[in-house]
């Protein structure tokens, strides 16, 4: 193991978290922006979702090979970007089951460049026997128009009556007459048993899904996928053998080479589609078990017997490290599912409200199911150091879809006293229609969050084209688009650094934190709209008495006395006339920054 080249190079002096969006190959930014933030910062609380989870455990890993000194640290994410840059290396990272091949190929065919023909095609080649129909339908055309003798003519006079009545059709339904209406009759007319070959295929890759974790790729197993190639980045960049994988309570409780704790907080999301909801990764995983069998193929051999010897045996079944011994890369794994791509990850534990305490199958998927871009991760009332949020987007378009005057490649946040406008996307079909409401569905909460005031700073995108196949599903990307990809990372990377302004900051989320409290304590002014302006002091003052007698009817519920009680409403009231007395110099809740927000208590995930 080389040690690591910046070891004796004096650590950054500041420090900032960071969190990163999901995107599938779209990832292939995170490396070199995160090299470009190396330098200037210590990375302490990492974050992100699906592919954003690749990146979160290899910088956090590259964090601590930095501050034991034990790894080769930064260096490696060079490494992965070379590995990366390599001519069809990328794609050969995502190796299908062995009995999904053909799916995976048809799946490759629907999201690259060749249309519904290489589609079709694809599905043909998994139904082969659709020969045999559409040749015994050759050999009936060919014997009805011998058996009409003289009149064999008949017979391709109503072939192409059928063809001219689709393309008729196709005229009807899409307005105009293109010559794909001609291909589609002629193809109907001549070879329409292989249409056979699409619910053949479809029953089949359903019932293949149904049994092998509703996904194509596991994501191991026999060295060279995916999970195979982290978990030798991040055990080189954080300087351990690969039988002894790099854990959650390693990052934040080892000790530097100063002496002090590594203290790296590496968090992650996953969506547990059993109870639907999703979940934090480690924070959520005590009480889950796992078959072996189900990780076999999911996690390296390496890992599987580490989770093996350190977890605790019960029924067949093996009970997840806790105290933060899980593997970075079994939480990595968990978050990066995404799905029909990957396979889902089978985990057990009881399902308590059935009343039996037997564990039952849990299935896990991509974290970005839940939030695909958790920008909320280590947020803070006011914070003490920058939170950078990575993310990717498409090119701001005007109506007639030329990209907007003025904006590049790298997307820079507006001023903290500047909105972030919605971004405006073009829907022209039923296709964009339907990308439109799953984006919705998925993205809503992230999207509005990261243009609050006091988040929409902090977010540094790298703009994507993806039609001209960079990012997203687009598993074949050239070495050229990857190269060029990771060029954008850096100078994102570079952007973050250079402009992010701290002391801004700190004030918006001062301020707004300020006006949520206040207008949490004594209500808001609503300038006659008819609604109730809330407030703690409007809601508790009629029942102040009775908290000054310490009976408030149900104090008994979570183990309050009479004394607690009297003393907490005193408490409550002083806080109350305090925020009242703001108004000595003028009160912090106004009309800026806009969009204002609005404090809710809700879960933390």
């Amino acid at each position: 193991m080389q040690p690591n080249s910046g070891v004796n190079a004096p650590l950054p002096t500041e420090e900032c978290d960071i969190v990163m969006k999901g995107g599938i190959t779209s990832g292939v930014v995170y490396p070199s922006a995160v090299l470009a933030l190396c330098a200037r910062y210590r990375f302490r609380s990492i974050g992100g979702a699906s592919v954003g989870a690749i990146a979160a455990a290899t910088t956090a890993a590259a964090e601590y090979g930095r501050q034991t000194g034990r790894g080769t640290g930064f260096e490696q994410l060079n490494v992965m970007n070379d590995e990366l840059a390599r001519e069809g290396f990328l794609l050969s990272l995502f190796k299908p089951r062995s009995s999904a091949g053909g799916l995976y190929a048809i799946y490759l065919a629907a999201v690259g460049k060749g249309g519904p023909a290489a589609v079709f095609t694809a599905v043909l080649r998994q139904a082969r026997w659709v020969i045999v129909p559409l040749l015994g339908w050759w050999a009936t055309l060919v014997a009805v128009a011998w058996l009409m003798g003289d009149a064999w003519w008949v017979v391709p006079v109503l072939l192409a009556a059928w063809v001219v009545l689709i393309f008729l059709l196709a005229v009807v339904v899409a307005g105009r007459g293109r010559p794909v209406g001609v291909w589609l009759g002629l193809g109907l007319a001549v070879g329409w048993p292989l249409l056979f070959a699409v619910p053949s295929v479809g029953v089949r890759s359903w019932n293949d899904l149904s049994r092998s974790g509703f996904g194509l790729v596991p994501g191991s197993g026999g060295g060279g996928a995916l999970c195979d190639w982290l978990h030798h980045h991040i055990q080189a960049a954080a300087g351990l053998s690969e039988d002894e994988p790099l854990t959650f309570r390693m990052l934040a409780d080892d000790l530097g080479a100063d002496g002090e704790p590594v203290g790296v907080d590496l968090q992650m999301t996953t969506t547990n589609l059993s109870t639907a909801r999703p979940m934090r990764l480690p924070r959520d995983m005590p009480g889950y078990l796992f078959a072996p069998d189900d990780l076999r193929d999911v996690m390296p051999a390496a890992v599987l017997h580490w989770l093996n010897e350190n977890g605790t045996h019960d029924s067949g079944l093996v009970r997840l490290p806790v105290d933060g011994n899980l593997p970075v890369l079994l939480a990595f794994r968990l978050s990066m599912s995404f799905p029909a791509l990957f396979t889902a990850v089978r985990l057990h534990a009881p399902a308590l409200e059935t009343g039996r305490a037997d564990a039952v199958p849990h299935w896990f998927s991509d974290g970005g199911i839940g939030s695909n871009f958790p920008v909320h991760l280590f947020d803070r009332w006011m914070p003490r150091r920058p939170t950078f949020a990575l993310s990717f987007a498409p090119f701001p378009v005007t109506p007639d879809g030329r990209v907007v005057a003025g904006e590049t490649d790298v997307g820079l946040p507006p001023a903290p006293n500047e909105e972030r406008l919605p971004r405006w996307v073009p829907i022209s079909d039923v296709g964009g229609f339907a990308a439109q409401i799953l984006e919705t569905m998925q993205n809503w909460r992230d999207t509005m969050q990261a243009e609050l005031p006091g988040f929409r700073e902090r977010v540094y995108e790298a703009r994507l084209d993806k039609p001209a196949g960079e990012g997203g599903l687009n598993l074949g990307m050239d070495a050229k688009t990857i190269m060029r990809l990771q060029e954008r990372g850096r100078r994102v990377g570079i952007a973050t650094a250079a402009t992010f302004d701290m002391d801004q900051h700190f004030f918006t989320r001062y301020l707004v934190a300020m006006q949520q409290l206040e207008i949490g304590l004594v209500g808001r002014d609503d300038g006659g709209a008819g609604r109730d302006p809330g407030g703690v002091g409007r809601a508790f003052g009629p029942r102040k008495g009775a908290f000054d007698a310490g009976d408030v009817g149900a104090g008994e519920l979570f183990g309050r006395d009479p004394a607690w009680l009297s003393q907490a409403g005193g408490a409550t009231w002083d806080l109350v006339e305090r925020a009242r007395s703001w108004t000595a110099f003028g009160r912090f809740v106004s009309d800026q920054p806009r969009p204002q927000p609005v404090k809710r208590i809700i879960p933390d995930v």
